[in-house]
C-alpha cells in the first residue's frame, strides 16, 4: 500500500486526473498486474498476437497510435518500434517509467497525455450539485489530428474503462444507475465514432462482460459495453482478471475479451 501511494504521488498528471481518481486506478492496475502474473499472462499474450496480427494488415508503418497505452501491459513496444516509424503513446496519465522507455528508443517513440473520453476537465472544474441533482455532462472531444492520420490506431482495453471516473463523480452527486449508464453508453458511443473517423486501420481490444463468481445465487454477468458490440475481426478470449482471494467478498472475477481489427464503428 505505500509503495502504492508513493507511485501515485510520484506520477506525472493533470489536477482533474488527480482528483476523480485516474491516476489512483492506474497505479491499482499495475499492482494487480505484479499480483497476478500468472493469472493475467494468457491475457496479455492475447493482446500482444492481436496487436501484431494487425501490424501485418497495415499497407504503410509511418505511425502507430496506441490509446490507452497505461503502462504498455497489452502492448508490444519493442514490436511496435522495430515495425514504425512513430510510435504515438497517449493516456490520461502516462506513468514516469513508460515515459522513460519512450525516450530510450529517441525520435521513434513520443507520448501524450491526453483524456480520450474528453470529459475529465470539464467535470472537475464543475461545483457540487445539491444531493439528486444531476450536473451537466459535456460532450466528448475529438482525438488529436496525429491520432486521425496515423496508419494504425489501437484502442488498448480502454473502451469500457473510459465512464469509470466519470461513473465515480456522478455517483457523488447523486446520479442514478440510469444515469450513469447513459454516460457510460455516450462515452462508449463518442469513442467508436472517433475510431471511425480514423483514417488508417484500427485494432480494437476491449473487455465486454464480466462474470463474477463465489456469491449466493450462482455467477452474475454483467454487459461492460451496455449493449454496444463492436463489429472486430479477430479473436475473442477470457481474462481471469481478479481470481479468488483478489476480488472483494471472496468473488472471482473473469472478464470476456475481443480484439482485432475493426470493421465498423457502429456500437
Amino acid at each position: 500500500m505505500i509503495a502504492e501511494w508513493l507511485t501515485s504521488v510520484l506520477t506525472p498528471a493533470s489536477v482533474e486526473a488527480r482528483r476523480l481518481g485516474v491516476v489512483a486506478e492506474a497505479v491499482a492496475v499495475r499492482a494487480r498486474a505484479r499480483r497476478q502474473a500468472k493469472a493475467w499472462a494468457p491475457h496479455l499474450a492475447a493482446c500482444h498476437q492481436t496487436i501484431l496480427a494487425a501490424c501485418q494488415a497495415v499497407a504503410s508503418h509511418g505511425s502507430v497510435a496506441v490509446l490507452g497505452a497505461g503502462w504498455l501491459l497489452e502492448v508490444p513496444f519493442d514490436e511496435l518500434t522495430r515495425r514504425f516509424d512513430r510510435v504515438m503513446l497517449i493516456d490520461a496519465v502516462v506513468p514516469r517509467a513508460v515515459r522513460a522507455r519512450a525516450a530510450r528508443v529517441g525520435g521513434t517513440a513520443c507520448w501524450q497525455a491526453h483524456d480520450l473520453g474528453g470529459v475529465l476537465a470539464a467535470l472537475a472544474g464543475q461545483k457540487g450539485a445539491a444531493r439528486g441533482q444531476i450536473p451537466a455532462v459535456p460532450t466528448p472531444a475529438p482525438f488529436p489530428e496525429a491520432v486521425l492520420s496515423a496508419d494504425l490506431v489501437i484502442s488498448a482495453n480502454l473502451l469500457s474503462q473510459l465512464a469509470m471516473a466519470p461513473r465515480r463523480w456522478l455517483d457523488r452527486h447523486g446520479a442514478d444507475l440510469d444515469t450513469q449508464d447513459r454516460l457510460s453508453r455516450a462515452l462508449i458511443e463518442a469513442h467508436l465514432a472517433a475510431l471511425g473517423q480514423c483514417r488508417g486501420r484500427v485494432c480494437l481490444i476491449s473487455d465486454f462482460e464480466r462474470e463474477e463468481r463465489g456469491a449466493p445465487g450462482g455467477p452474475q454477468r454483467f454487459d461492460l459495453l451496455l449493449g454496444a458490440r463492436p463489429r472486430v475481426h479477430g479473436q475473442r478470449w477470457l481474462w481471469d482478471l481478479a481470481p479468488r482471494g483478489e476480488a472483494e467478498n471472496g468473488l472471482s472475477v473473469r472478464h470476456k475479451v475481443m480484439g482485432g481489427l475493426l470493421a465498423s464503428p457502429t456500437p
